[in-house]
């Protein structure tokens, strides 16, 4: 997995809080490698100042997306009790991620350009993708 946020990330793997290098760094790629039979991938993106946005992606053995930050991951500005967990039932807060299509950002320039042109970067705080 490959994902960069702008400014600070936490990303939880099923439910457990995995630490990543550069996930407090804004201008930096982490990766991570998730076992195949992962089921939820929850992101929290904190905006300190300025623009954000987030982009992930899951690749498979060939280098192929196999799942990337997109509008069918649901995001909240707020951390609600469990939502990072397999079992979260999502409230009216939750919503699909929009596309972030700010002039401020370009997207050929690190870190952003480390990332497949297929991905777009989303403007969202809280992330949770459960269609594994």
């Amino acid at each position: 997995m490959k994902m960069v946020c702008d400014d600070e990330m936490t990303l939880w793997v099923d439910g457990v809080q995995t630490d990543v290098d550069g996930q407090g760094v804004y201008d930096q790629v982490s990766s991570l490698n998730i076992p195949s039979i992962t089921q939820v991938l929850g992101i929290k993106c904190v905006n300190i100042r300025g623009h954000y946005g987030i982009m992930a992606a899951v690749e498979d053995t060939r280098g192929d997306d196999v799942l990337v930050t997109d509008d069918s991951w649901s995001c909240s500005n707020t951390a609600d009790d469990g939502w990072e967990k397999e079992d979260f039932v999502e409230g009216e807060n939750w919503n699909a991620a929009s596309y972030y299509n700010h002039p401020s950002y370009n997207l050929s320039t690190e870190p952003w350009s480390s990332m497949s042109a297929k991905r777009k970067k989303y403007r969202l705080r809280l992330c949770v993708d459960t269609t594994a």
